[in-house]
This record gives C-alpha cells, sequence and structure tokens, in this order.
C-alpha cells in the first residue's frame, strides 16, 4: 500500500528510517500484531476444545502451568515470526522501488525493533490466551481481543501504565524518531504493568485449567 502512495504521491527518495515507521512501527505494533495474536491464542485453544485433546494431556500427566507457557512459546514464535517477515518486506518493497537505499544502521536498527515488538507484545497478549484457555468456544475471546486491543489504542493517551498493550507500545516508540508521546517514557512502570498482568494471566489461566476436565 504504501509503494503505492508513494507513486501516488511522486515521491522519489525517503529517509529509511521514515519509511520503516510508516511500515513497520506505525499500526502493525499497535493494532495489527495484537489482533492476530489474539486470534493466533483463540484458535490454539479452540482447535484442542473441539477435538478432546485436554482430556488426553491430563491423561499424561501434563501440569496446567506448562501447558499455558507451551502454547505461549507457540503464539511468541508466531510473533518473532511475523514481525521478521514484515521487517523483510519493508527491506525489500522499500529498495526495489528505489524508494530507500541500503544502509546497514537502520536495517539493524529495524529488525531489533522488530525482535523487541514482537517479544514485548506477545508477553502483553497473554491476557488473551488466559480467557482463551477460560473458555470453550471462539466467540468470546475474539470478542475480548478487539475490545482488548483497542482499549490499549485509547489508553495510550490517557494512561499508559494501566494497560500491558499501552504499556508496551510506550516503550517500543521510546527512540523512534518522529514520535511523540502523551506521557513521559518511564520503563520501569511499564515493564511492572506488563508484568503484573502477566502473573495475574497465568493465575487466572491455572486456575481455569484446574477446572477443566
Amino acid at each position: 500500500m504504501l509503494v503505492f502512495y508513494f507513486r501516488s504521491a511522486d515521491k522519489t527518495v525517503i529517509e529509511p528510517l521514515q519509511f520503516y515507521k510508516w511500515t513497520t512501527f506505525s499500526y502493525t505494533a499497535w493494532i495489527i500484531l495484537p489482533v492476530v495474536l489474539g486470534l493466533v491464542s483463540t484458535m490454539l485453544m479452540y482447535d484442542e476444545n473441539q477435538n478432546d485433546m485436554l482430556k488426553q494431556l491430563w491423561i499424561i500427566p501434563i501440569s496446567k502451568t506448562g501447558y499455558f507457557f507451551s502454547k505461549f512459546i507457540v503464539v511468541l514464535s508466531y510473533s518473532v515470526c511475523f514481525m521478521l517477515l514484515t521487517a523483510i518486506a519493508s527491506v525489500f518493497f522499500g529498495m526495489l522501488p528505489g524508494y530507500i537505499t541500503f544502509e546497514w544502521n537502520s536495517i539493524s536498527y529495524l529488525f531489533k525493533k522488530c525482535i523487541e515488538i514482537a517479544i514485548l507484545t506477545a508477553f502483553s497478549i497473554l491476557p488473551l490466551l488466559a480467557v482463551a484457555a477460560a473458555g470453550k468456544n471462539y466467540i468470546l475471546p475474539v470478542c475480548v481481543t478487539l475490545v482488548y486491543t483497542f482499549l490499549s489504542f485509547i489508553l495510550l493517551m490517557v494512561n499508559m501504565y494501566l494497560h500491558p498493550l499501552s504499556s508496551a507500545t510506550a516503550i517500543i516508540m521510546r527512540d523512534i524518531p518522529g514520535v511523540i508521546l502523551a506521557q513521559e517514557v518511564n520503563i520501569p512502570a511499564a515493564l511492572f504493568c506488563i508484568g503484573i498482568w502477566t502473573i495475574v494471566s497465568i493465575v487466572f489461566a491455572y486456575i481455569s485449567l484446574k477446572h477443566r476436565k
């Protein structure tokens, strides 16, 4: 989409970091990736519920926390792959039409930020994975995913230390050129917010799975 925009706007050469900010650091990190990971979390849990896989896993037996963390590892791996593919696509479609030039510093910064986005976002959607683990259908987790994601976008402008996705976005955007946030970024406070939600999600998932037969 950006290639067509630049072509219609008659853009010739663009600063690589500016291009990457538009293609990778904007709505991909704020909205697209969280929604995608929320849907992945829902599908991971829903498929096993439909096939009665949980009953077989409890017979083995496998610990409830171990099961939950195994799903989180899948979500984290998917998140990393998604962001690496986004970074590769950004570089490819930026250089192919000649909009950006090859700069090792900007490319290494892009991939470093993509890994950062992938990890922080994966931890920030742990509440969605916990909700998916607690339910037996996909409608509620999907609805919660949409509300959860857009609520973080709103709270980012109000108080970024109440919602884990808002806190993750604040950490991600702290050193991206041209980005101005409503509050001063406090990394310890943001990490504390993510950590609290992570602990609550693990406890909630453990209790929910413990009552599943």
